[in-house]
């Protein structure tokens, strides 16, 4: 029998040769580079390089837009089987479609405003306010119709309400002097936003003091709350971006000409151009900074979270918080609530003075630099490499589980790693499967699922045990870790305690690694000593007795 390595990467843009680990710079003189090339393991070796299945899904920037929908898939697998948390994903599922919808209508609606219309303005408004849920109804049909997605018609029915409904009664239109009012119209949109967003947070309320799985119940609820702000916090300043294109592009100067008018508008609010804002809609991201600020605050309070001046120390000292944070996320998700709730109280109680306060006011110029900033990354993403890094490690962990959950999440890049893997094992071998970070995650999926010829499994920088059998405890269970042992009996887990998402893994042999003098944290595992001296024993050993090659030797 023929052996050989197979190596599977973590999270990140990663080229085909990352997996051999960084080279080392030497020192720069002018503007070329030399670099030396990482040692030659000395045995055959593949690497399954899955970046760019998962960059080719996540490419178009629909992805991104849908990222909302994925995080509510992702929160769908936490809890398999529990009936609460099954509730939650639908119901925020559904208001997340709701809140499409309404925000597609808003966009529609805020460009119209400055187009002149043919025929009649208020019958356009109302095939607007109704064809464009139906639109997104057929999509969802459309899309997957194979897969068994939970609350696939349940998402459709509720888009034909909606858009017949909203279609019919427009009510932006309903006359109305109350709070959430505009010139004595109902401001229906912000009616939406608000809406949603209470019971979400309602919904995540109550998971939050589940007694059962705490644990991911809390990471639940704070996925839900993350997916409805984003939602609203993106749409709102894309809103604005639209505002000024549309305004700036428009042939016609204001007033000259029949365009979709206040008295025509089926969800945005009443706007008078004499005011500096249009909509209590351009706000929304500064309630979503009160949410990130309140959020931090707990997060720093309740974790106990310090900041040392030694890196070792401080790698040392997250790493222990990743450990804790289980116990103590719930906590933190209350206490953001109770700051996040006042804060948005006392924004609350000054809206009139934000909606009329001046160009110079602090919240306008705050809001449009925002705006300005939300527009300039979407259009240089994949040119700015930080934006691209963030965006990317993004899809590469929501990309994991496939769309079960909500029809409108992004796509999954899961079963084309599985496949890659199952490729380049081929049949009849001894293999030595070797996954970092992410890729370990991938590599004990598979060792558990297409078990062929004879697998050593070694896992490095795994959050298995930290992140995935902690949130996910449904499909990464003591069974799951069972089953993985016996298909790979000299499973063996390495790790670092600056390492802060790595971890022992009950089921597998455990080296914890020295990474002194230098902090390696979460890299360069694939050139620790160590790892790769137990690596090259267990491949000697088998080529010893047969001495034909299974990969290419680097």
């Amino acid at each position: 029998m023929d052996a050989f390595e197979i190596r599977v990467h973590g999270i990140g843009d990663h080229d085909y040769y990352s997996a051999l680990g960084r080279p080392e710079i030497e020192p720069r003189f002018g503007r070329s580079e030399v670099a030396k090339a990482p040692k030659p393991v000395g045995h055959p070796l593949k690497l399954v390089n899955w970046s760019r299945t998962s960059r080719g899904l996540s490419k178009g920037l629909l992805w991104y837009f849908a990222f909302p929908f994925t995080l509510v898939n992702t929160v769908g697998e936490m809890g398999r089987g529990e009936r609460r948390l099954r509730f939650a994903v639908s119901t925020v599922g559904i208001l997340l479609t709701i809140s499409a919808a309404a925000w597609l209508i808003v966009f529609a609606e805020t460009i119209l405003k400055v187009v002149p219309l043919p025929g009649d303005d208020r019958l356009i408004s109302q095939l607007i306010s109704v064809l464009i849920p139906l639109g997104l109804a057929v999509t969802i049909i459309r899309r997957r119709p194979t897969e068994k997605i939970r609350s696939r018609w349940l998402n459709v029915v509720a888009l034909a309400g909606f858009g017949v409904f909203v279609g019919i009664f427009q009510p932006a239109q309903f006359q109305y002097t109350g709070w959430l009012s505009r010139a004595g119209r109902f401001d229906a949109m912000t009616a939406v936003v608000l809406t949603t967003t209470v019971v979400t947070m309602l919904i995540a309320a109550v998971l939050i003091t589940s007694r059962k799985g705490r644990a991911y119940m809390a990471a639940a609820a704070l996925l839900l709350d993350i997916a409805m702000v984003a939602m609203h916090s993106v749409s709102s300043m894309l809103r604005m971006s639209l505002d000024w294109i549309a305004t700036w592009l428009s042939p016609l100067p204001a007033g000259d000409a029949p365009t979709l008018q206040a008295e025509e508008r089926s969800l945005m609010a009443y706007f008078d151009r004499a005011e500096i804002v249009s909509s209590r809609l351009d706000f929304v991201a500064v309630f979503s900074l009160v949410a990130l600020i309140a959020f931090l605050i707990a997060a720093v309070s309740k974790l106990g979270l310090r900041f040392p001046r030694d890196k070792r120390e401080r790698a040392e000292h997250l790493h222990n918080r990743v450990e804790k944070a289980p116990e103590l996320l719930a906590g933190v998700l209350i206490v953001a609530t109770i700051l996040m709730a006042a804060g948005a109280a006392l924004l609350v109680l000054s809206a009139e003075p934000l909606l009329t306060g001046g160009s110079r006011h602090w919240v306008i110029i705050f809001v449009n630099t925002l705006t300005a900033a939300m527009a300039l990354l979407i259009i240089l993403r994949h040119r700015l490499p930080a934006m691209r890094m963030v965006m990317g490690k993004s899809a590469d962990i929501a990309g994991f589980w496939p769309v079960h959950g909500h029809p409108l999440a992004g796509g999954s890049y899961r079963q084309d790693a599985l496949d890659a893997i199952t490729r380049a094992v081929g049949t009849g071998h001894h293999v030595v499967l070797v996954g970092h970070s992410q890729g370990s995650i991938v590599c004990a999926w598979w060792t558990k699922l297409y078990p062929q010829g004879t697998i050593d499994l070694v896992t490095c920088g795994s959050p298995l045990k930290s992140l995935y059998a902690t949130y996910f405890p449904g499909h990464f269970s003591n069974e799951f870790f069972t089953t993985v042992k016996t298909k790979s009996p000299q499973w063996t887990n390495f790790w670092r305690q600056t390492d802060p998402i790595a971890t022992a893994v009950s089921s597998a042999r455990n080296t914890e690694l020295d990474d002194r003098p230098e902090v390696l944290g979460h890299s360069d595992y694939w050139t620790d000593p160590t790892q790769i001296k137990w690596v090259k024993e267990r491949i000697a050993a088998t080529l010893e007795t047969n001495p034909a090659s299974g990969g290419c030797m680097i």
